[in-house]
């Protein structure tokens, strides 16, 4: 509601000195009854503008109200689809049947594509890192062997829902990730692997030659601490050579 403010009571005209009230700052203020006419008449004008336009679309439509319209739509479409199915078009029917299902499942598969492509990558990290550490690759390596492989030799297969093992071309070995750490990527990369002490031949001593099966060479740090408990125990002995 608009104000018309007068600078005393008597600035203000008689006819509406009585609802006239005093502000804070001394002035004197009238509510703008002109403008709330104007304000209402416009108002009114406008609803009965609307009113004869309703008027008018209803006569147009024979009388119909708003829900009788709908409910003639839905009958037409109904009526039209049996229509189709009796002249065998069959080919309309699926592809509107194709569009309803679509339009309620696709913005729920696409909300759960990143879940599933969450649980895709933990599942075939958890095996590469399974398959090499069982094959020896040391615990600290794993972040980078996973980061090698995961997408790349190692992907997951839709259809048995398990990680598959490619080659370099990009090919199915038709290997398990066990083997597959265990043979092929150890003989690509033995560096990951480290000296085992009593595996082979025999393991090579910091200066080139070699112990005996069972044992490890005391200046071999890394094959020293790999078998501590082994060494503990008597499993393998200390060589001096």
């Amino acid at each position: 509601m608009s104000l018309k403010m007068f600078e005393s009571r008597d600035a203000v005209p008689e006819s509406l000195r009585e609802s006239a009230i005093e502000t804070k700052d001394g002035k004197w203020a009238v509510a703008d009854v002109e403008g709330l006419k104007s304000s209402q008449t416009r108002l009114l004008d406008e609803k009965k503008k609307l009113q004869d336009e309703y008027e008018g679309m209803k006569r147009s439509l024979g009388g119909l109200s708003p829900e009788q319209i709908a409910k003639y739509r839905e009958d037409m479409q109904r009526l039209e689809d049996e229509a189709a199915r009796k002249a065998g078009d069959f080919d309309k029917l699926l592809e509107k049947a194709r569009n309803e299902v679509r339009s309620e499942y696709e913005p729920k598969v696409a909300e759960m594509s990143q879940y599933k492509t969450m649980y895709v990558d933990n599942r075939v990290e958890i095996a590469i890192r399974d398959a090499a550490i069982k094959a020896g690759v040391p615990q600290e390596d794993l972040p980078y062997v996973v980061d090698l492989h995961k997408g790349r030799r190692v992907r997951y297969d839709e259809k048995s829902g398990k990680p598959v093992v490619y080659d370099k071309d990009g090919d199915p070995t038709g290997l398990t990730l066990e083997k597959f750490y265990a043979d092929v990527f150890k003989a690509e990369a033995p560096k990951f692997y480290g000296p085992t002490g009593g595996s082979g031949g025999g393991a090579s001593t910091a200066g080139g030659g070699r112990v005996p099966a069972g044992q490890v060479a005391a200046t071999d740090q890394a094959a020293f601490l790999s078998n501590l408990d082994k060494i503990a125990k008597g499993e393998v002995k200390v060589a001096t050579v």
